[in-house]
């Protein structure tokens, strides 16, 4: 099993008041259709859901991450937090010539502030997993395959959280 962990850092500015922008970043299954590569695949709770982390690079190979999280928000920090949920079976490592699936473990903070009638925030995202190897890998170091694999989540985990920045609209 190869060890990832990828993170990304953004700050922007919503046109937004405060209470807009704090209701739409507690509904998950509405923030999500924003975000390219993350997909809403099961509600298990009204703040808890699976999400799947999906990206194929160079339209050959693809990874499919399943994420537990719990979406919550702290009133008096103005922050949301998403972090893993436990309690929850995870997916079955599985690995073919062209895929990789497995359990993943997402986690974001959005901090918020207001600024005048705009809602400033700090975000930050990451993602960590442990996946299979392919046995077509099996003579290439293990942190080889490492670093080529965080680089390709985090180039997706950096268009996520652009897109996140660029369509947030409450």
């Amino acid at each position: 099993m190869i060890s990832i962990a990828v993170s990304a850092q953004r700050t922007f500015t919503l046109a937004a008041d405060l209470p807009a922008t704090t209701a739409y970043f507690r509904d998950l299954a509405r923030t999500i259709k924003d975000l390219p590569h993350l997909s809403l695949v099961k509600t298990h709770d009204w703040d808890q859901y699976r999400i799947l982390y999906s990206a194929a690079e160079a339209g050959v190979y693809h990874v499919a991450l399943y994420c537990d999280i719990q979406v919550q928000f702290d009133e008096v920090e103005q922050t949301v937090r998403v972090t893993p949920l436990t309690g929850i079976p995870p997916v079955p490592p599985k690995v073919t010539m062209s895929s990789l699936t497995g359990q993943g473990y997402y986690a974001s903070q959005a901090v918020l502030q207001a600024v005048g009638t705009h809602t400033k925030v700090d975000y930050d995202v990451q993602i960590t997993s442990q996946i299979p190897k392919r046995l077509t890998l099996t003579l290439v170091p293990d942190q080889v395959v490492r670093r080529a694999i965080e680089q390709v989540v985090a180039r997706r985990l950096q268009e996520i959280t652009d897109a996140f920045a660029a369509h947030a609209s409450p």
